[in-house]
C-alpha cells in the first residue's frame, strides 16, 4: 500500500477520454525522442509504403534514416546540403499524411540542419564572379599573370580603338520621318 501512495499522479488517457491516474516514473516527455525512436518512428512510416514509392519518392529522407543509425544527427548533419533540403520536403509530406510528435520533432530537426541562405549582397558578388569568368569575351590569362594597366589621353585611346578595329565609318544618320 505504501509503494502504490508513493507513486506519481497525472493526467492519462487519449484526448477524448482523460482522467487522474497513476503514470511510469521513468516515462520520457513526449517533445524529447530519442534518437532511436524517431528512427523507429520513421522506419515505420517508410515500411507502411510501397517499396517502388519508398524508393523513388523517399530515396533522401531512406538516407537520413540510415545515417541517423550510423553516426545520429552529426552524420545527418554532414550530409550534402541538397539530400537534407529534399529530405525535409519528404519528411513534411509524411508528416502532413499522418501527424505525429516524432514526425514533427524530426521535421523541425531536419531544418535546423539546413544551411542558412547566402546573403543578398554575397549572391550578386558571386553570380558577378561566375559571369565574369564565363564571359567568351575575355581572353583567358594564366593564374598568376600581372594585368597591365596604363593612363591614356582620350586621342590616344581613339588612335588605339582605330587600330583594333580598323577604320569604322561614321554612323549614318537616322532617314527623316515622311511628311
Amino acid at each position: 500500500m505504501k509503494g502504490l501512495l508513493s507513486r506519481p499522479i497525472g493526467i492519462v488517457g487519449s484526448a477524448g477520454h482523460r482522467r487522474l491516474g497513476f503514470v511510469e516514473r521513468r516515462k520520457r516527455p513526449a517533445d524529447a525522442l530519442s534518437v532511436s525512436g524517431l528512427r523507429a518512428e520513421l522506419r515505420q512510416r517508410l515500411l507502411t509504403l510501397s517499396p517502388e514509392r519508398a524508393e523513388r519518392h523517399y530515396s533522401h529522407l531512406v538516407q537520413v534514416h540510415d545515417e541517423l543509425g550510423r553516426q545520429g544527427w552529426a552524420g545527418v548533419g554532414a550530409l550534402p546540403a541538397s539530400v537534407l533540403a529534399r529530405a525535409l520536403i519528404q519528411a513534411d509530406e509524411l508528416r502532413r499524411e499522418a501527424p505525429s510528435a516524432a514526425m514533427k520533432q524530426l521535421v523541425d530537426k531536419l531544418r535546423s540542419l539546413q544551411p542558412a541562405p547566402p546573403a543578398p549582397a554575397a549572391q550578386a558578388v558571386e553570380a558577378a564572379a561566375a559571369a565574369s569568368a564565363t564571359d567568351a569575351r575575355e581572353p583567358r590569362r594564366p593564374p598568376g599573370a600581372s594585368l597591365e594597366v596604363s593612363e591614356a589621353t582620350q586621342e590616344d585611346f581613339e588612335a588605339s580603338k582605330r587600330s583594333w578595329f580598323g577604320e569604322l565609318p561614321p554612323e549614318p544618320e537616322a532617314p527623316e520621318a515622311h511628311k
